[in-house]
């Protein structure tokens, strides 16, 4: 299957936007009310989604031998829900434990456990909402791929589907089902969507398109600043929409130059996106809310600990268990359990 750095590059630039995020807990003030924290909001778990849905069709366009729908979802499930399982189990008890310096408090019963499981926002590991979510987008939108054979009926399939999540995303309508994490369905399916429709035509979206150039770069930047400050102003549902679409087309848009240049500086944490994703919470609150209680620093010293280290930790942890896994059980079975093959 053709390599496309490009793809690697957006996942990378995700990533570093969600840690990012999640290193300014000990801010004076709060900072997810801060201009910057919200123009990036806008596009960060959008341009995640865009991506998970755009290598979902460009593999099966890709590789049609691998058309499978039992093998998919057993797949999705080790490498999704798996992991999910496996991290909240081994945090819940710790997480109550530290109830007391966490910003909400986590009681020590079945009742709490088996709701940390099944609500979002319940999870001891906040944000892997985000791996319910993705399963779910790809348990949707893979039957679509699979019964469509002919590209005309694929296409057509495909912008119902965006169709219907629009609905979803400007209604509202599964706002209030936490269940599974099917409220973020219904606001990130839309980018889920888009990513499938240009990850089934990746050749004619990429070639005939100039994303290398300046000006198109330019002319996104200012259409997501643009849309953002708009929406600001006048709060609506299709300035917020306009506004993470223009971010994620930046975000493409500067992961093709640097591949086009072959600008290298992202390649190092290109095969750990999804470690980071998964151990940085653990370096962000060891680092913010549990050393701020026995070492007290100045709150930029926390967010630059938070930052640097729940970027770098997992990436080391990653390289550490790929080392030498063959000759490890112990380390093909971390990698297994963690969806790693």
């Amino acid at each position: 299957m053709e390599r496309q750095k490009y793809i690697s590059y957006i996942k990378v630039i995700g990533i570093i936007l969600v840690v990012f995020g999640h290193s300014f807990h000990e801010w004076n003030g709060v900072f997810e009310d801060t201009l910057l924290y919200r123009i990036f909001m806008v596009m960060r778990m959008p341009l995640f989604t865009f991506a998970s849905g755009y290598t979902l069709a460009f593999c099966f366009v890709s590789r049609p031998s691998h058309r499978n729908f039992r093998n998919f979802v057993a797949n999705k499930a080790w490498r999704l829900l798996v992991p999910f399982l496996i991290l909240n189990a081994l945090t819940f008890f710790p997480r109550t434990m530290l109830s007391s310096i966490a910003d909400d408090a986590m009681e020590l019963s079945l009742s709490s456990f088996i709701n940390s499981l099944l609500f979002s926002g319940s999870a001891p590991v906040l944000y892997t909402w985000f791996l319910q979510m993705s399963f779910l987008c790809m348990l949707i939108t893979y039957p679509i791929l699979l019964a469509s054979k002919q590209m005309r009926s694929r296409t057509l399939w495909l912008f119902l589907l965006l169709a219907a999540s629009l609905i979803s995303y400007f209604t509202g309508c599964l706002s209030e089902l936490t269940f599974f994490s099917i409220c973020q369905v219904g606001y990130l399916l839309p980018f889920f969507a888009i990513g499938s429709i240009c990850g089934t035509f990746y050749k004619d979206f990429i070639s005939k398109i100039p994303w290398t150039s300046p000006f198109l770069l330019i002319l996104f930047i200012a259409g997501w600043i643009g849309c953002f400050f708009l929406n600001e102003s006048h709060p609506t549902a299709v300035l917020r929409l306009c506004s993470s679409i223009s971010g994620i087309m930046m975000a493409l848009s500067l992961a093709l130059i640097l591949e086009r240049h072959k600008i290298t500086i992202l390649d190092h944490l290109s095969a750990s996106t999804y470690m980071i994703f998964l151990l940085s919470w653990y370096v962000n609150v060891a680092s913010q809310q549990v050393l701020h209680h026995f070492l007290p620093m100045p709150w930029w010293v926390h967010t630059t600990l938070s930052f640097v280290g729940g970027i770098y930790v997992p990436v080391l942890v990653h390289h550490f268990l790929n080392f030498n896994k063959e000759r490890h059980t112990y380390k093909r079975t971390i990698l297994f359990l963690l969806g790693h093959k």
